[in-house]
């Protein structure tokens, strides 16, 4: 699992990861209440001293753990109670749908959605970014210019005029 997310996840959520990882190993797990549909454990941790307890829920029919820490609905990794579930399991590889994209090394690569799920297409003229950097960086200056006294601001502000009319 460790390998995995090492490939997956960017440096500082690796990092993040592994912390969890580690963590997981002062975990014990005792078994709360296992029916058909779930199983139930209380996992408490060990940190300077102090005993704290999670309790885990695993529902069988979509494969599904949560925590009552709430840390992978929080911070969107996985967290050191499901993490000691998943070793006592003996899960090798973290299941896709705890692995969210926004923290992976590919995350600004793909495909990129409207808010309708709609897919933008990339269609930027590289040609035109280089323009607009370009026409930018003299706008501000042109402005910075202006700002030095009272006929450059009124000067600039009867420009677009003077740029409309043929």
């Amino acid at each position: 699992m460790n390998k995995q997310m090492a490939t997956l996840y960017t440096r500082t959520m690796f990092q993040k990861f592994e912390q969890e990882l580690i963590q997981s190993t002062a975990c014990f797990l005792e078994l709360k209440t296992e029916d058909a549909s779930k199983v139930v454990f209380n996992v408490s941790a060990r940190k300077n001293w102090e005993t704290r307890a999670a309790e885990v829920v695993y529902v069988k029919d979509s494969d599904h753990a949560s925590c009552s820490c709430k840390r992978f609905e929080s911070v969107g990794i996985i967290c050191k109670h499901i993490v000691a579930l998943f070793r006592r399991d003996q899960i090798e590889y973290m299941p896709d749908k705890y692995i969210l994209k926004r923290w992976k090394k590919t995350a600004k690569s793909g495909l990129v959605s409207d808010a309708n799920g709609n897919e933008i297409k990339d269609s930027a003229d590289p040609g035109l970014l280089i323009r607009r950097s370009t026409m930018s960086r003299l706008a501000s200056d042109v402005v910075e210019d202006a700002l030095m006294s009272e006929e450059g601001c009124e000067l600039l502000r009867q420009c677009p005029f003077n740029l409309n009319t043929p």
